[in-house]
């Protein structure tokens, strides 16, 4: 039997090497370079699955954490949008009625002048129909003279008034010679909020419906220069104007003072806004979204 050649330095040096550098090397990586041994089972590998796995479901459950104050703060802050808009709009009348009492009885009738003047010359009365018109209150611009005027310009006449029901109607004024007189105080009488209406009888009204008007002078406590306008709180007016055609939209006239006019008027979705503004310094067409407006001063 041949014996096996002794071990040398040379030996001892060719394997010790492969040794040392052996001990460092990953598991895995000795694994794929070894052939015929076993594969190294993975329980590394399987926690690292676990792990991830419980990231992923932890994760929504933290999304959902953060979504929560969100939309409960998107919540109470819509629960309180019409809280916040009455409390603005109150403000706001109260600042535009203080503005209007600093105004002597002389000023207030000149300045009505200037506003029936310039209603006279706004392109929306270019032609004839069927006027909506109002009669002022002591705190209003007063467009007696401008509805006298357009009336011997062949306009038809109609007014709001308000019944006992709290509700809007619209009254035509006639005559018989088809020219209304508005200085005539024996057809005049109070309604349910102590404004001047028409008494209502056949030979001198007709009902109407707002499908049948043609242009509106409209008052209000305040406007702003895209049409935004604040009323005194019943929301007629917003009724009426969203009742309106679109062509009769667009003639839609905005009256008052110019202490009336603010720079931004408070709304909410059922306020209408108005296509022009007539005041004692000029008329303004109005733009919504904020696209400007051009105005004719006189």
């Amino acid at each position: 039997m041949k014996k096996p050649a002794p071990r040398t330095n040379a030996t001892k040096s060719a394997k010790n090497p492969a040794e040392k550098s052996a001990k460092p090397l990953n598991p895995a990586k000795s694994e794929a370079s070894a052939k015929g041994t076993k594969p190294v089972k993975p329980v590394k590998t399987a926690k690292t699955a676990k792990t991830v796995k419980t990231a992923k479901t932890a994760m929504p459950a933290k999304a959902a954490k953060t979504a929560m104050p969100a939309k409960a703060a998107d919540d109470a802050a819509a629960d309180n949008a019409p809280d916040v808009s009455r409390a603005a709009k109150r403000a706001l009348r109260a600042e535009v009625r203080a503005a209007i009492r600093a105004l002597s009885r002389f000023k207030r009738e000149r300045k009505s002048r200037s506003v029936a003047d310039f209603a006279l010359r706004a392109p929306a009365f270019g032609g004839r129909g069927l006027l909506l018109a109002y009669r002022a209150l002591p705190d209003e611009a007063c467009v007696d003279a401008a509805i006298a005027a357009l009336a011997a310009r062949g306009w038809r006449v109609a007014v709001p008034t308000v019944d006992a029901r709290g509700a809007m109607q619209l009254v035509e004024l006639r005559t018989d010679t088809g020219m209304p007189d508005v200085f005539d105080s024996t057809r005049w009488t109070l309604d349910a909020h102590a404004i001047r209406a028409p008494r209502v009888e056949p030979q001198h009204t007709r009902r109407v419906r707002a499908r049948e008007v043609d242009a509106v002078l409209v008052p209000g406590r305040a406007f702003d220069r895209l049409g935004n306008r604040l009323g005194r709180g019943q929301g007629h007016y917003d009724k009426l104007l969203a009742a309106l055609r679109p062509d009769a939209r667009a003639a839609t006239v905005g009256v008052g003072f110019a202490e009336q006019v603010v720079e931004s008027v408070p709304v909410d979705p059922h306020d209408r806004p108005v296509a022009w503004l007539v005041t004692d310094r000029g008329i303004t067409r109005c733009h919504r979204a904020g696209r400007g407006a051009a105005a004719a001063r006189g």
